[in-house]
């Protein structure tokens, strides 16, 4: 049996992840578009130490970056959000990698660590890869050919069970409950919130069987919450 890792890129990247996951689902609002970008982009560079000094090479903790950099900006424009009205013109990724085709490169990215040789932390890249699925990103599957996104995460999960024997996905990663904004709400904004929540509970639930099913070990990821409506 392998001993679970209690760090890993998933674990080291979560914190930007779950501000990620905030402002996807709509549980923060965002009052400036380029002060969000700062703050993303200075969240960054601990991680990516931190990823760095757990012997991660270059290429896998860029391959990391540019994962939650797209998972970023999909989530963003997706929004339609006023305040992100001149996101689409300069995406983060482009300031970042210098281009717009995300969509293609996380996959074509995702293709080339399948090829790559077993080592445990080939298997941490694949699954901060499937965490970002898991979520919702889709890039150039936005439009349809589902079968060939979900035989791709497949296939990572299988060379992650491969690699890592009884250590489940995500180990190590714990994504807090988003905090949700302070506010007065009247009483059918607070229907509708809590109803969002229940309806999230319940998915989590489904999504934990599923995915941990794969073997038991330390750690989870909890409480994220998905705007059901």
């Amino acid at each position: 049996m392998n001993t679970p890792r209690t760090a890993n890129l998933a674990s080291v990247f979560q914190e930007v992840i779950t501000a990620i996951v905030r402002v996807r689902f709509r549980l923060q609002s965002v009052n400036n578009a380029e002060t969000f970008r700062t703050q993303i982009r200075q969240s960054l560079q601990t991680p990516m130490q931190a990823a760095r000094s757990l012997g991660y090479s270059a290429e896998q903790v860029q391959g990391a970056v540019f994962a939650v950099v797209a998972l970023l900006d999909e989530s963003v424009l997706n929004l339609q959000d006023p305040v992100f009205g001149q996101w689409a013109r300069r995406p983060l990724q482009e300031e970042l990698f210098g281009g717009h085709l995300a969509g293609e490169t996380f996959f074509r990215n995702l293709r080339a660590y399948l090829e790559q040789s077993d080592s445990p932390h080939l298997a941490d890249v694949l699954e901060l890869h499937c965490l970002c699925l898991q979520l919702g990103y889709r890039g150039r599957y936005a439009l349809g050919d589902s079968g060939e996104l979900y035989a791709m995460q497949r296939q990572a999960r299988a060379r992650i069970q491969r690699i890592r024997g009884d250590a489940r996905l995500f180990q190590g990663a714990s994504l807090p409950k988003p905090a949700m904004p302070v506010r007065t709400a009247d009483w059918w904004t607070s229907c509708l919130l809590y109803t969002s929540l229940a309806l999230a509970c319940l998915l989590l639930i489904g999504f934990i069987g599923y995915h941990f099913s794969l073997s038991a070990g330390a750690g989870s990821l909890q409480h994220i919450a998905v705007n059901a409506s």
